[in-house]
């Protein structure tokens, strides 16, 4: 994306940031927005799944008139000799899996305030509620959708 215009002044506070309503600059930040949100049209175009841009503003827009054409052998000498391959499939592996109990499913119980406790237990009910929307709607459903669902969800990331 490119966000930061060519011929315009910029000014970076060093390790500062803000909330958008603290912001010193926010008129600047209104246009931006606005000159965003004209560029980055969203739509959904298969109900159910994420929005999507409708179209890529033309300075993101990837060419199609290639000057040389990709050949196999370009293909194959873009792609790492095997030993990396394997390297970078195994740990790509490893980091995605999920290696911890699921959404809300604390390995250790460090919560003792009894309001906190109390917020716990309704956020873990509201979670076995979603788990049993999706599990119905999922019966519906030609292709059944789990990615959100908490079961799914590790309770930490390990990336």
């Amino acid at each position: 994306m490119k966000w930061i215009k060519e011929n315009q002044r910029y000014f970076f506070n060093h390790i500062d940031t803000c909330l958008p309503q603290d912001d010193t600059f926010k008129e600047m930040r209104i246009l931006e927005l606005q000159n965003i949100q004209r560029d980055y049209q969203i739509q959904v175009k298969v109900p159910g799944l994420p929005a999507q841009i409708k179209e890529l503003p033309d300075d993101e827009r990837f060419p199609f008139d290639y000057q040389n054409p990709v050949t196999v052998e370009t293909v194959l000498r873009s792609i790492s000799n095997r030993i990396q391959f394997l390297q970078l499939m195994g740990s790509t592996k490893v980091l995605s899996e999920k290696g911890t109990q699921s959404l809300g499913d604390f390995e250790k119980q460090l919560i003792v305030d009894p309001p906190a406790i109390k917020f716990v237990e309704e956020f873990r009910q509201n979670l076995r509620e979603i788990g049993k929307t999706i599990d119905e709607r999922n019966k519906n459903r030609k292709f059944p959708y789990d990615e959100l669902h908490p079961s799914a969800i590790p309770n930490a990331i390990s990336i």
